[in-house]
């Protein structure tokens, strides 16, 4: 059954996009994100030098590879017929505007402020988790694979994928108050660091 598939698939781009935003939070402080690139280029060089490296670039881009292929999967079975041509024109606009970026890195040694990069896209995949979360739901209760308890009281934002169900609002919720958290605690975090002697 398609919105099966298509209610799956939307809940399984939602999981990874929260674990991805987790790991977003976790670099807005540079000083994380620079621990990060040092210790994983210390295991890759202390273990077995150049092919080791290698392997692990190669799993990097393939698990990056498959997170994009996944994203795009869903947003694709949730467009209809006119979205879709929204959906290449966005990948199109998207892949060249990396290329420039990546021209622009190399060839003048622009530099892309870390912070504010890693605070926006977490802000940006946040909100598409709770979209996919939310339409995932929605078809597997449409085919009563979920069951739908009507909260009548409220009222639907179809472009965020909120609909007036209870089961919708308690995932969607949950994912929020738990990515909020992340934020909190992260700043907490940097307010101790900055505090410590």
């Amino acid at each position: 059954e398609q919105k099966a598939l298509e209610g799956l698939v939307a809940l399984l781009a939602a999981a990874v996009l929260f674990s991805v935003v987790f790991w977003v939070i976790h670099q807005v402080d540079i000083k994380n994100w620079k621990d990060y690139i040092r210790k994983k280029s210390e295991e890759a060089v202390g273990a077995r030098g150049a092919l080791v490296l290698v392997l692990m670039a190669f799993l990097v881009v393939y698990r990056e590879a498959v997170e994009t292929i996944l994203f795009y999967e869903a947003l694709w079975m949730r467009s209809r017929e006119a979205q879709s041509t929204l959906v290449v024109l966005g990948f199109i606009s998207g892949t060249a505007v990396l290329v420039i970026l990546i021209g622009l890195m190399f060839k003048f040694g622009v530099r892309i402020p870390l912070k504010p990069f890693f605070a926006l896209t977490g802000i940006l995949l946040s909100l598409l988790t709770v979209v996919y979360a939310g339409y995932g739901v929605h078809e597997l209760q449409t085919i009563g694979w979920i069951k739908e308890t009507p909260l009548l009281w409220m009222s639907a934002i179809p472009v965020l994928e909120i609909r007036p169900t209870l089961e919708t609002c308690v995932l969607q919720l949950g994912i929020l108050m738990s990515i909020v958290m992340g934020w909190c605690l992260l700043g907490r975090t940097n307010r101790s660091a900055k505090s410590a002697p």
